[in-house]
This record gives structure tokens, C-alpha cells and sequence, in this order.
């Protein structure tokens, strides 16, 4: 599950179920392909797959921990 999405110019990082990804890194098997503002592309079997953010999350700079609206 998509939960969130960090866009900005320099660092883009989403959080797919419960962990904090960047492009080009692996969560759960997915590899996270790009990141867009509304969606990200993961790679997973040779197969692609497209998941839109389905809940909005917040994320604790200081502590890294993750919260629920």
C-alpha cells in the first residue's frame, strides 16, 4: 500500500507499507522505479505497476516515526 509521497526538487522518497523509500531502492520485494507526485512506478517480476497514495501520512523528522492523519 502506497501511503505517502515526498516530492521536492532534490529528494523524492515515498513511504509503501510503513517503510520509507527512494528511487532506486527496494521495499518489499517492489523495486521503487520513479517517483511522481500523485503515484509512484514499481518494478516487481519484470512487471510494472502504477499505485496512487490511498491515505495521507506524516512522517517525524526528528524521531523518523510514522503517524496517521
Amino acid at each position: 500500500m502506497l501511503q505517502s509521497i515526498f516530492y521536492g526538487v532534490k529528494n523524492k522518497t515515498a513511504v509503501i507499507n510503513g517503510k520509507i523509500v527512494k528511487e532506486g531502492e527496494s521495499a518489499d520485494d517492489l523495486l521503487l522505479k520513479k517517483i511522481q507526485q500523485r503515484h509512484v512506478i514499481l518494478e516487481y517480476k519484470k512487471k510494472t505497476i502504477k499505485l496512487y497514495i490511498s491515505k495521507k501520512i506524516y512522517i517525524d523528522k526528528a524521531t523518523g516515526e510514522i503517524s496517521e492523519e
